[in-house]
């Protein structure tokens, strides 16, 4: 999951994604976290260790050395985070063949892999995406400065030859200009969207309990569950795919 601004509400979409899949499939989800640990700040912890922190010394990885890594949520994500808090230290670049060497284990032990990438527009970070299997875009259709970033983005993918799936967020039940004509306009087509929810949101995010917990019978909540369900090749309820807020 990239976005090229921040504010767009990825790192939450995220979260509660890993959930709903931990939900729907009833075994443990990776979330690779490659910034600053923003993650677990959303279910109120903090990593004892980090990615980075693997000494350098140690090339073979296996599962049981990541895993120790790991902060387990009772709602069944695992939670990766390859930095600190910035109150620790700062986020440096991120080694590509051990992000590589990281992603291939993971994937011994979980079907699924959630990464919440830095937001992306330089080269380095560009370079990140190719090791994933999809990459979504995050973006906000009413609000022009993430349009542009994300145009910016799409483009730069495309110089890696990745087709990046696009997934609104915060979409507004009635606008003047549909979702689907702004997706035409950056040359994507809308993968799926959630509907705005900034008050039940914003409030799960101060208390440390996603909103899919907090409010697991919202239209937010029922969205972020059809898209795990899509995410994970499951059927999909026409009835919550004629949703006011959705345009499927």
């Amino acid at each position: 999951f990239s976005s090229g601004k921040g504010g767009v509400g990825k790192t939450t979409l995220v979260v509660n994604l890993a959930i709903a899949l931990a939900q729907e499939l009833k075994e443990p989800i990776a979330l690779l976290d490659l910034f600053i640990g923003d993650t677990l700040a959303m279910v109120n912890a903090t990593a004892r260790m980090t990615l980075s922190e693997i000494p350098e010394a140690v090339r073979e990885l296996d599962l049981d050395l990541l895993r120790s890594y790991a902060v387990r949520h009772e709602s069944g994500v695992h939670f990766y985070t390859w930095f600190f808090s910035p109150e620790r230290n700062l986020p440096e670049y991120i080694d590509f063949e051990r992000l590589k060497a990281v992603l291939k284990v993971l994937r011994e032990g979980y079907r699924f892999i959630l990464v919440d990438t830095p937001m992306t527009l330089y080269v380095p970070d560009l370079e990140l995406v190719t090791l994933m299997d999809e990459v979504f875009i995050v973006a906000v259709p009413w609000d022009l400065l993430s349009l542009r970033a994300t145009k910016a983005l799409a483009l730069g993918m495309q110089r890696y030859r990745v087709t990046p799936k696009l997934l609104f967020n915060r979409v507004q039940a009635e606008t003047d200009i549909t979702p689907e004509f702004i997706a035409n306009q950056l040359g994507l087509e809308i993968w799926d969207m959630v509907p705005n929810d900034s008050r039940s949101v914003v409030g799960s995010v101060n208390l440390g309990t996603p909103v899919l917990l907090l409010k697991p019978e919202s239209e937010v909540a029922h969205a972020l569950r059809r898209i795990a369900r899509r995410l994970a090749g499951l059927p999909v309820e026409e009835e919550h795919r004629r949703r006011r807020f959705l345009f499927f």
